[in-house]
């Protein structure tokens, strides 16, 4: 039911590929060949083919589980849930202990149960909905359906720019270079289709009725989709505040009165009047419409907004990648191509900012500016501000372009010549190449990236090994579960078990999650947790985060290592009511079958270097060097110029040198420390200027010095 007024809505802005190219053109060029504009069409089909096939991959989300687990709650229910029943780990109130500070927007009821506005709650139940009757292909689907939808509403805003299809081509291309690492199934991804919708409608500067009937319409469903919606106040606050500008300055050159002017103004402003009553039509009331304002007011006063690096010191949310800087050195996220394009992004938003000023085009430049702004605070930030933002700045850019170069006296109209017949090939050719890489997974495994084109749930990234092992065997007590895998490793696993945390960090106050990650980094923290809350089995994704405590998992007798596969493990106690289970399936490192692990981890990943060499990660953090050498041995051989595999061949090698010179083994100690001299060499002449390299091989030289292994 959701879709169907959607979809009239978007119909009414949209249009077919072929006309929209020969509409925009003959809008701006009187005199033109037919191969041109066939060339802009399909240039603009190969964009438009590429942005949509971004959106084509598999379920890889980790807040996955967290937003269907309430939108079935839901549809068993038929109550929206703004409570948290899925975790063991909340503060209960009692005289004696003081509950936890709540996060931005949330709240102890009267009976002291932790609540929060959901502002996910109706993208949750369309989720659940398509999850229950299509299933996870289904889900993938409706992530493709809902990322083409906003290319088209991109294209529709700037079709109502008047620019032209060469120019929209190279839009959408920014669009989609800048936004893929967003383009996954979350409710945000919602919020980026009502909002480039309600930009399409706005773009054209010119209101008619429907128009403010449609946008108001728009933000009552933004408003329960995603808490992006002050945005959308924000993007028509933008319009108002020109018509504004223009009246005002109107009024001091006491010129006549433009009826024109006065009317859009009434009419713009009734359309903001209307949007911003609507935020109030939810099932909070006032609490869900001042959320985004509190959550800003929060991550400002905890410092948490555009962290440079994460801190174990600092607010827990601190932690979170997404909320880093857009270029925060030490993250992931650094030298990747949506990266790049960010960087083209800021020079087209900040030309396009200068022009829009020189021309009075008040609104287009306070959105440009405002999203600009907004885009370097956080990561996360940088996909709606590319989407909003580049079809206003490519239009600006135009004018520019028309300005100086079609419309100078001393230039002829360059429109029709053969060059821009050239480009539109090189735009084809370019999308088609980038096509290919997404569709063979390349596009997202040269930056090392887990995500993969195809449908479904992704074996690799989501724990859907631990979890069907635990539906399986049915361990019992409670689970503990690490941040980043808690709510897949809940809704995944049948029945559902509670788990102390969930990745939506609203659903609990900051104090649960920082008692999470102390867990991770401290035994002592752990062993404390096992005796309050009487946790028989730990499922945990296996990176940084929880090195610590895998390796305490592994050398304590007590704990028995059960599943392992790429990224997770599950360990659980061999002394309680689970010592059977942990007798049975105990995998020990003295019998460990290196060809079996390594035929597993190349079924879970098409591109088997980049599985291969997650496993040799997770050997790693288990304190297993022997068998994760040999398995980066058939890394580096798959793909010799994999720069983070030789890196971590050359730690293993490091720590099993250090481990063989304790053991007196001097020789072969020797012999180690000198193939990881090599392994790290090796990783710096594939990336010459890479610091964790660099760094490691003088770790690695101290090491040797000290223990006289030169």
């Amino acid at each position: 039911m959701f879709l169907k007024p959607l979809n009239v809505i978007f119909i009414s802005i949209s249009y077919n590929l072929p006309s929209m190219t020969a509409s925009m053109d003959s809008n701006h060029v009187s005199a033109g060949t037919s191969i041109r504009r066939i060339a802009n069409t399909f240039a603009l089909i190969a964009t438009c083919a590429f942005g949509v096939s971004l959106g084509v991959r598999t379920l890889s989300n980790a807040d996955l589980g967290y937003h269907l687990a309430y939108g079935d709650s839901f549809l068993d229910n038929s109550r929206i849930v703004d409570t948290n029943d899925f975790i063991y780990t909340l503060p209960v109130r009692n005289p004696d202990t003081e509950l936890n500070q709540p996060g931005p927007g949330c709240w102890y009821d009267e009976s002291g149960k932790y609540r929060f506005p959901n502002a996910n709650w109706l993208s949750q139940i369309i989720m659940s909905a398509v999850n229950h009757v299509f299933g996870s292909e289904g889900l993938s689907i409706l992530q493709a359906v809902l990322v083409a939808g906003i290319f088209a509403a991109c294209l529709a805003a700037m079709k109502r720019l008047k620019i032209p299809a060469l120019w929209a081509s190279l839009g959408i291309l920014l669009i989609g270079f800048v936004a893929y690492g967003r383009f996954t199934l979350r409710p945000e991804v919602f919020g980026y289709l009502i909002l480039a919708i309600q930009l399409a409608i706005l773009a054209g500067g010119k209101m008619k009725w429907k128009s403010v009937i449609s946008l108001i319409i728009l933000q009552l469903l933004l408003v329960n989709l995603h808490s992006y919606f002050l945005l959308g106040l924000g993007l028509t606050g933008a319009f108002v505040a020109d018509k504004f500008l223009r009246y005002v300055w109107n009024r001091i050159r006491k010129s006549e009165p433009d009826k024109q002017l006065n009317k859009s103004l009434t009419v713009f402003a009734i359309t903001l009047a209307g949007q911003l009553t609507v935020c109030f039509i939810n099932p909070w009331g006032w609490r869900l419409a001042v959320l985004p304002i509190q959550t800003l007011i929060f991550l400002r006063q905890n410092n948490i907004v555009a962290s440079q690096t994460a801190s174990i010191h600092g607010h827990p949310w601190s932690l979170i990648g997404e909320l880093f800087s857009p270029f925060a050195s030490n993250a992931a996220f650094v030298n990747t191509k949506s990266t790049y394009a960010f960087c083209v992004f800021l020079g087209i938003s900040g030309i396009g900012i200068v022009w829009a000023l020189i021309k009075k085009k008040w609104a287009w430049l306070l959105v440009m500016a405002a999203l600009t702004a907004v885009s370097l605070s956080m990561r996360r930030n940088i996909a709606f501000a590319a989407i909003l933002a580049t079809p206003l700045a490519l239009g600006a850019c135009f004018s520019l372009y028309r300005t100086f170069v079609t419309e100078s006296p001393a230039k002829k109209p360059s429109y029709s010549s053969i060059s821009l017949i050239i480009v539109s090939a090189v735009v084809i050719v370019f999308s088609g190449y980038f096509i290919f890489t997404v569709v063979t997974h390349r596009f997202y495994y040269n930056e090392r990236s887990p995500l993969r084109f195809g449908l479904g749930n992704s074996e690799l990234n989501l724990p859907i090994g631990p979890a069907r092992w635990l539906t399986q065997h049915k361990p019992q007590g409670q689970v503990w579960t690490s941040f980043n895998s808690s709510s897949n490793i809940y809704y995944f696993t049948q029945p559902h078990p509670q788990v102390p945390v969930l990745t939506n960090t609203w659903a609990y106050p900051p104090g649960v999650l920082q008692e999470v990650l102390e867990v991770s980094r401290s035994t002592a923290a752990f062993e404390s947790a096992v005796k309050r809350y009487s946790i028989q089995t730990v499922a945990i994704r296996t990176d940084i985060t929880n090195s610590r405590l895998l390796k305490y998992l592994d050398q304590n007798p007590k704990w028995s290592l059960v599943f392992l596969d790429a990224w997770y493990c599950v360990f659980i106690d061999n002394t309680g009511p689970n010592a059977e289970l942990a007798k049975r399936f105990n995998i020990r490192k003295e019998a460990f079958d290196v060809a079996d692990y390594s035929k597993r981890l190349a079924e879970v990943d098409p591109m088997n270097a980049y599985s291969l060499n997650l496993g040799s990660m997770t050997l790693f953090h288990l304190g297993w060097y022997s068998p994760a050498i040999e398995i980066l041995n058939s890394a580096t051989k798959i793909d010799p110029s994999y720069h983070k595999a030789w890196i971590l061949k050359g730690w293993c090698l490091t720590h099993r040198a250090i481990g063989n010179f304790e053991a007196g083994a001097f020789s072969t100690a020797r012999k180690d420390f000198n193939l990881a001299r090599e392994s790290l060499l090796a990783a710096l002449r594939i990336k010459p200027n890479y610091k964790p390299a660099k760094n490691s091989l003088l770790a690695l030289e101290e090491d040797m010095r000290r223990l006289n292994m030169r």
